[in-house]
């Protein structure tokens, strides 16, 4: 008994710890390990020498791409990429994103987080990537 756990916990061991942005085969790949699943290596084909986690098991970027997780996020600028308030929205000089995801109609230059999922720019309130009908947006508070 004690024998079959120890091989458990050594082979996870030299497989690597955890979830997120990890070096596999020399390449950068993004490691997931799940219950009942086991462990799952996505490579990013991402720019060795340029690639930097923004946040670890979140975002990750190089000279070309912007990662969140596994996926890249198509059209985002790493250049300016960078977060906002914590680990679920972001914005580069053209869009503003939620985990990956393009936040309808945002504006990055005027866009801020209210609470939680609740944001707002010069012309809408958003809830997650949606622009809400608000009546009056002064007034607007989250309940």
């Amino acid at each position: 008994m004690y024998r079959a756990l120890w091989l458990v916990l050594a082979s996870v061991s030299a497989m690597g710890c955890g979830t997120g942005y990890q070096r596999v085969g020399g390449e950068w790949s993004y490691v997931t390990i799940e219950t009942g699943f086991g462990r799952s290596v996505a490579e990013l084909g991402a720019d060795d020498e340029t690639f930097e986690v923004i946040l670890e098991g979140q975002y990750a970027k190089d000279i070309e791409h912007v990662f969140c997780y596994a996926q890249k996020i198509e059209g985002a600028d790493p250049a300016t990429f960078e977060l906002l308030g914590g680990a679920d929205y972001a914005k580069d000089k053209r869009n503003v994103y939620l985990r990956g995801h393009i936040v309808l109609e945002a504006d990055p230059a005027t866009f801020a987080i209210i609470q939680g999922f609740y944001a707002k720019d010069a012309k809408h309130i958003y809830c997650g990537t949606v622009p809400m009908q608000v009546d009056d947006m002064e007034t607007f508070e989250v309940v």
